[in-house]
């Protein structure tokens, strides 16, 4: 009967590119992904280029620990073109070394004079104070035309 020994290390999984950037210019991309990995990941390299090109860029990414064995990386691809189809992969590096490339995914930059981000709303409290200082000001106007500051 012999005996088998289970090696705990092993080359990460494939890295998750999520879908949507977290955000977008015409000329930037932030891009971020999750992988897999029974020892830890050091480096994630993110490789990317238009649609139209033929050679990759790349850059290098350190990773943060998630939980038990998932692995956080985010990136801000610069420099790029407005209205720009653009393929991402990304690779993990851990004590195996480099894992396959993900899937390459499809980003596309925003036309000029757009910037992608969250929407923000005004809380109750901010409408309530400009609401206060458009009420506010005929009063103010008022009370200075009919001399009642001057002494």
């Amino acid at each position: 009967m012999g005996t088998h020994f289970t090696s705990l290390s092993a080359y990460a999984e494939e890295a998750k590119i999520r879908k949507t950037p977290l955000n977008s210019s015409p000329w930037s991309l932030q891009i971020e992904w999750t992988a897999n990995s029974e020892t830890p990941i050091t480096i994630f390299r993110v490789q990317f280029m238009a649609n139209d090109s033929t050679d990759w860029s790349e850059v290098d990414v350190v990773a943060s620990k998630l939980d038990n064995e998932d692995w956080y990386g985010k990136a801000d691809l610069l420099n790029l073109q407005p209205s720009t189809l653009y393929m991402v992969k990304v690779s993990s590096m851990n004590t195996e070394g480099y894992s396959q490339f993900s899937d390459v995914h499809l980003f596309t930059t925003p036309e000029k004079g757009k910037v992608k981000q969250e929407k923000i709303m005004a809380s109750p409290s901010t409408k309530l104070s400009v609401t206060s200082i458009v009420c506010f000001i005929p009063l103010l106007s008022s009370l200075i035309s009919s001399h009642v500051f001057i002494k």
